[in-house]
């Protein structure tokens, strides 16, 4: 693939007469292809781009200059769809352990992955991966083993209970992790290990942990997770904390709730936030209950304002 768009698939269909379909509208709109081959460019989609069971995709790498000159890329502009075979060639490139090619960008919704991925022997004997834009959202990313990839979190909250604040948080992808150290501090400075969680099976699925931490603190607590790889290496979370009141804890009722939830004191406003971290909903009214009915059946964390704030996880069930 190059820049040179039509005259490359013009070429293309020529080579490949007996295998492959292609529909190509403009510079920048392709509906459907049966075969991309590579030419060590890039093809730019400017809609949805759809690959069937009977799609194959060829990735010519020459070297690391980028997209384009050094390995090819399709750029799709909206929905991306997978499906077929993905058939990776070398052409001058030496692997390398850290080596890493975004093969594949969207601008929209990634849905599916590659049947069947053809990899080079050098890759099967170092052990590459491909990451379907978790790491890297918007990107298809093939990766050598050492390349430095931090946990990515989805959620990472507290929860009080008669004097245990419960930790939870949900990974998207962990790669040569090996455990999480759980952090405490008074100050929000100064921390202090309290328990250790293994990781669970490596892998680019959602994996979901929690620590019991039994507390009879006054005041704020703040919490950490320390991620520690394999090798060493270790990456800070995000900070949680929790306020605990004379050793009475702010609560929230009912959990899970049909819509409205209560507090056992006072409070100056709430946040509610996905599972993502996007705000939905902002309320600043001093209140015991609030009423969210405007939300869908689903997971939420709801932050209380003023001195005395938690972060509690919520599920709203209608």
């Amino acid at each position: 693939m190059s820049k040179r768009q039509s005259n490359i698939f013009n070429k293309s269909i020529v080579m490949k007469k007996q295998i492959q379909t292609v529909i190509f509208l403009s510079l920048c709109l392709l509906l459907k292809i049966n075969f991309i081959t590579a030419q060590t460019g890039q093809l730019i989609v400017c809609d949805d781009l759809s690959m069937t069971a009977s799609t194959s995709y060829e990735v010519e790498i020459k070297d690391e200059t980028g997209a384009g000159s050094g390995h090819d890329q399709i750029e799709v502009g909206g929905d991306l769809t997978l499906s077929g075979t993905l058939d990776i060639l070398l052409s001058g490139y030496t692997t390398e352990l850290t080596g890493e090619f975004e093969i594949l960008s969207y601008d929209g919704v990634l849905s599916g992955a590659f049947s069947t991925i053809n990899w080079p022997d050098e890759m099967i004997s170092q052990g590459w991966l491909i990451d379907y834009g978790v790491l890297t959202p918007g990107k298809v990313t093939i990766y050598g083993p050492s390349v430095v990839l931090p946990v990515f979190y989805i959620s990472f909250g507290v929860e009080p209970d008669n004097g245990v604040n419960t930790l939870r948080w949900i990974t998207a992808t962990e790669i040569n992790n090996d455990y999480f150290s759980v952090e405490v501090s008074t100050d929000g400075t100064l921390y202090s290990s309290i328990g250790k969680v293994i990781s669970k099976e490596q892998s680019n699925v959602y994996n979901e942990y929690n620590y019991a931490h039994k507390s009879d603190q006054n005041g704020r607590l703040y919490y950490r997770l320390q991620q520690v790889d394999l090798n060493g290496q270790y990456e800070y979370s995000d900070v949680v904390s929790i306020y605990m009141n004379q050793n009475k804890e702010i609560s929230l009722f009912p959990n899970p709730t049909s819509g409205v939830v209560n507090f056992n004191e006072t409070q100056f406003g709430i946040s509610v936030y996905n599972n993502m971290g996007k705000e939905l909903l902002n309320i600043n009214e001093q209140n015991t209950t609030y009423d969210l009915s405007s939300l869908p059946s689903g997971v939420y964390f709801i932050r209380t304002k003023g001195v005395q704030s938690i972060t509690e996880r919520l599920i709203i069930n209608k």
